[in-house]
């Protein structure tokens, strides 16, 4: 029951040695869908949302009526402007000029959060790509204490000085160490909790509000004012997780490359008993001590399945892994393929330059990230506007059961079958591979029409993810696990 959850949670407060708040009396909500607005007809449903969403984001103009003239006639569609540091959108002259000085300074974060750790120590609560209300892009570095103009005459020192003004230090109350270790607690205390009342669905560390987040399913108000009533109200927040998601696992991009070539971002098709056992997508091409490989997702992994891509076998599993920290498999492609560094998108545009991997916890959120699933981003170059390209939400996520907040979350579009698909991060001189696919979690999924019931897997467009509510595997994290290196691009 509702109490019993409480108890779990305040067991976690005395841990923490934040007191007791009383036990408030449990409540019921209703969630409503909201009204769909007005779509372009050049655009699939919901894309145009999307791109609304992603553009106000980024800090540009997101109100849904300019946004559909940009897309209102369908050819324009054609003239959007390619590369993930844009999101694959279409933008004004001056739009496209502020896109660029953000990528800038996601280029400068990955560089810049290595010497903020190092300099702040335990003090240091996270580093992040946030809009500013005139929709100006700041690179914000936190840190808990008093202000320390030490501290921030030695960070800005390490920045190019054209870029120095855009660099902020902000203080506040909780360290990202001491907020992922209650994140931990939390989760602990909460999965065994057995409350038929309420189900914490997943959790991760806001590194912008400086909170752990716990998205929640049942009786959110009764948890919401019992965290009001504690200690943890400046430390938690509780949200209603909404509709439900989809397991990503099935889907659409089947060519085979001249050579038998293989490379991330094509359909990987699966075979059992010699019946069809659905799609996933071909990640990142990776090399061992021993072998080559290629990476898709480890919850697509079937006992006795055959893997082909176009028509021809990938290889033997060599791996698969399904949680805690990671969501991934190998497949064997040394006697069977020749593997390529790049990253497939469509069939007019072979591959992305992937020159390196992001190091490991470097990224931050806001940054813009992008997916090469084949469902999403189609088989015949039908690129989906907006829909590859999002940013980061978080980079400790955890979607509970199993796992361990290892993941990252994104706001990017995926459909069934875009599991194990590449997500690289754009740079002016050429990618960095971010991770691979997951999809978004939980046993049963409410449609795009807010009533129908998708069983896991169920076909697209009328099973989608909450938006904003992707995961993926960080790849840093798997390529450490197994002593891989990214094969070269």
């Amino acid at each position: 029951m509702m109490k019993r959850l409480m108890t779990s949670v305040a067991a976690v407060i005395a841990v923490s040695g934040c007191g007791n708040g009383n036990l408030p009396g449990s409540s019921s909500t209703t969630t409503s869908n909201e009204s769909r607005a007005a779509q372009s007809q050049a655009l699939p449903d919901g894309v145009l949302q999307q791109i609304a969403d992603l553009r106000k984001e980024l800090g540009l103009r997101s109100d849904l009526v300019y946004v559909g003239t940009l897309y209102r006639d369908p050819a324009s569609l054609s003239a959007i402007t390619s590369g993930a540091r844009t999101g694959d959108l279409t933008v004004t002259a001056a739009e496209q000029a502020k896109l660029k000085q953000r990528v800038l300074l996601q280029e400068l974060a990955v560089d810049l959060a290595p010497t903020a750790i190092a300099l702040a120590g335990e003090r240091f609560a996270g580093v992040t790509l946030d809009t500013e209300p005139g929709g100006d892009t700041v690179l914000r570095v936190r840190l808990t204490g008093e202000a320390d103009e030490a501290f921030e005459g030695r960070l800005l020192g390490a920045a190019p000085t054209d870029l120095r003004t855009l660099i902020q230090v902000a203080y506040v109350p909780n360290s990202l160490a001491d907020l992922r270790s209650l994140q931990v607690r939390l989760a602990q205390q909460l999965e065994t909790n057995g409350d038929a009342a309420l189900r914490i669905v997943a959790s991760e560390v806001d590194e912008r509000a400086n909170v752990v987040v716990l998205f929640a399913e049942g009786d959110v108000a009764g948890l919401q004012a019992f965290v009001a009533h504690t200690n943890l109200a400046g430390q938690v927040r509780v949200e209603a997780f909404g509709a439900a998601n989809v397991n990503l696992l099935g889907y659409d991009k089947a060519d085979l490359l001249p050579q038998g070539v293989i490379e991330g971002g094509l359909q990987l098709d699966r075979l059992r008993n010699g019946q069809d056992d659905g799609r996933c997508s071909t990640g990142f091409a990776v090399r061992g001590p021993n072998a080559d490989f290629v990476l898709t997702a480890g919850h697509c992994y079937h006992q006795g399945t055959q893997y082909l891509q176009g028509g021809k076998e990938v290889g033997d599993v060599a791996d698969h892994v399904l949680g805690p920290d990671f969501d991934v498999m190998l497949l064997d492609t040394s006697r069977s393929r020749i593997t390529n560094g790049g990253v497939h998108r469509t069939t007019d545009d072979w591959a992305a330059a992937i020159t390196g991997v992001v190091a490991a916890d470097a990224d931050v959120p806001g940054s813009i990230v992008c997916q090469a699933g084949p469902a999403s981003n189609g088989t015949t170059g039908g690129l989906v506007a907006g829909g590859r390209c999002g940013v980061i939400q978080s980079r400790f996520h955890d979607p509970g059961a199993r796992y361990s907040a290892s993941f990252r979350r994104a706001s990017y579009v995926a459909e069934p079958g875009d599991s194990g698909a590449p997500v690289w991060m754009d740079r002016s001189a050429g990618g960095l591979a971010e991770g691979l696919v997951m999809g978004c979690l939980a046993p049963v999924s409410v449609g795009a029409d807010g009533a129908t019931v998708c069983e896991a897997g169920g076909a697209a467009p009328a099973c989608r993810c909450r938006p904003g509510f992707q995961l993926f595997s960080h790849l840093p994290t798997v390529l450490n696990a197994f002593e891989l290196t990214l094969d070269p691009y």
